[in-house]
């Protein structure tokens, strides 16, 4: 990269985002304004309409940094209790009061990730698409995290989950008797006068709201096209990863945040920025090196990736919104280029690796989703994997009637998970155990020739574990296909 010393902070930004794979906007901004936009690629590869300054972006968990900060400042003014137990709102999400057995997190514990609870296996959360799915409000969110995970105490160990803001959603719109919506703008944005963060965009916001893209195979495919049309049914969980903004207003409010009149009293900015443990603090993440504090938090939902920076001392920051899935390229990989460029440290080279391609990451990631997805394309992916199973058991040829039974137990099982996750209908779901129980069938008539075990001391060992497994799989799939959810 030429050196551009001599020029603007502006275009020695738009020079160096040019030379990323990156497409999104990037602002770089100081305690007296925004210094600095550069953009970069398209905000919808079907039209090729590209993004612009004040183009819109889901912002994944940057999401929590605006919910942190709305309860603080209500917290300030004696309006809502950090230090409360979770209990008002955990008894609106389970529909009755929790168990009085153990303690109970309260909303600082949430606040930081400390309250013992644990998100379920990623694969069994499709809330994370954002779209309108069988899991889709805290309501069904919580429940499922409880269920599948016992809690650990809390206050004991730091725990990343989003079941934890999803949580403080609740609690927020409790407390406000609101929407979230309504809540976060009354609380927070439209003191700052801040209209471009929110939970559902208007007709004007739709149509500069970017469209998430996966790269497959080179080519960038909008996440509508493969996964069903945009949804704002994810307003229930919103407060934990689905918040949409511009580069623009995220700007303001962290300006706000860290030098500006966002806080009545400097301790209540100092009691944000504590960190409790791993680093993690009010819906940012603050670490120290070399003395020199700074502050940021990551951001990714399906489509989607962004991240921010801001050195408190040397009173900068910057942001990065993409719409490009994280399976295209980590932006968070421009965090140490553009640290140096807005910090004015050195130039960034263009030997700096900006994101890097993983070709068959994002083809993967898309896959798993739209298994999942009530599209006409999960239904056809739902329909091959069930195919799948039954071909696998119409060839498979057991060594004992063990083995076949295991087999055959753990595809019907595999077909009991999918349908209860895929929210097949019942006569779909019936159509698919029938075959699968059939296949099953007929695999065990033509293992009624073997022996009941295997010849082998080893393999007996091997199939009478495989069965256990097969067996408390069994249990799962006939559990999830009879859950209620609410």
């Amino acid at each position: 990269m030429a050196t551009h010393g001599a020029e603007p902070l502006p275009q020695r930004l738009q020079a160096f985002v040019d030379q990323t794979s990156l497409s999104g906007v990037v602002c770089a901004f100081d305690d007296t304004g925004t210094l600095a936009v550069a953009k970069r690629g398209v905000a919808d590869a079907r039209t090729q309409a590209a993004l612009t300054e004040d183009s819109l972006f889901r912002v994944g968990s940057l999401s929590k940094m605006v919910v942190a900060l709305a309860l603080l400042r209500m917290a300030e003014r004696g309006e809502f209790d950090l230090g409360d137990t979770v209990a008002p709102a955990l008894t609106r999400v389970l529909g009755a009061a929790p168990a009085d057995t153990e303690r109970l997190p309260t909303h600082d514990e949430l606040l930081h990730h400390t309250s013992g609870l644990k998100d379920p296996p990623p694969l069994w959360l499709p809330y994370l698409l954002g779209e309108d799915r069988r899991v889709s409000t805290a309501r069904e969110l919580l429940p499922l995290g409880l269920r599948l995970a016992k809690a650990a105490p809390p206050g004991e160990r730091f725990r990343y989950a989003n079941l934890n803001y999803a949580l403080l959603g609740e609690a927020l719109r409790l407390r406000t008797r609101t929407t979230l919506e309504a809540a976060l703008q009354a609380q927070l944005l439209a003191p700052l006068g801040l209209r471009d963060i929110g939970v559902s965009p208007d007709e004007a916001q739709r149509a500069r709201l970017s469209q998430g893209h996966f790269s497959l195979l080179g080519r960038l495919v909008t996440r509508e096209a493969l996964l069903g049309t945009e949804a704002d049914a994810f307003r229930d969980t919103a407060a934990s990863g689905n918040l949409f903004a511009s580069c623009g207003d995220l700007a303001v409010l962290l300006r706000a945040a860290f030098w500006g009149p966002l806080f009545e009293q400097e301790e209540t900015r100092r009691q944000w920025l504590r960190p409790a443990l791993e680093n993690y603090a009010g819906g940012v993440v603050v670490r120290v090196e070399e003395s020199r504090a700074r502050a940021g938090h990551a951001g990714a939902v399906p489509g989607f990736t962004s991240f921010f920076e801001v050195h408190p001392e040397a009173r900068r920051g910057f942001i990065v919104l993409s719409n490009l899935d994280l399976s295209a390229g980590d932006p968070a990989a421009l965090s140490r280029p553009l640290r140096r460029l807005v910090l004015g440290d050195s130039e960034p080279t263009a030997t700096e690796p900006s994101a890097r391609h993983a070709p068959l990451l994002g083809p993967l990631r898309l896959g798993l989703h739209a298994a999942l997805a009530p599209t006409p394309f999960g239904r056809m992916a739902q329909t091959l994997i069930a195919a799948g199973l039954l071909v696998h058991l119409l060839r498979k040829r057991g060594r004992s009637r063990v083995e076949a039974l295991t087999e055959s137990l753990g595809v019907v099982a595999l077909g009991l998970t999918l349908g209860a996750l895929t929210e097949m209908s019942l006569g779909m779901r019936g159509a698919v155990l029938a075959a699968l129980g059939l296949g099953a069938a007929v695999m065990l008539q033509r293992a009624a020739p073997t022996p009941w075990l295997p010849p082998r001391r080893s393999q007996r060992l091997s199939a009478a574990l495989s069965l256990a497994l097969v067996v408390a799989c069994l249990a799962v799939g006939v559990y999830w296909s009879w859950l209620p959810f609410a």
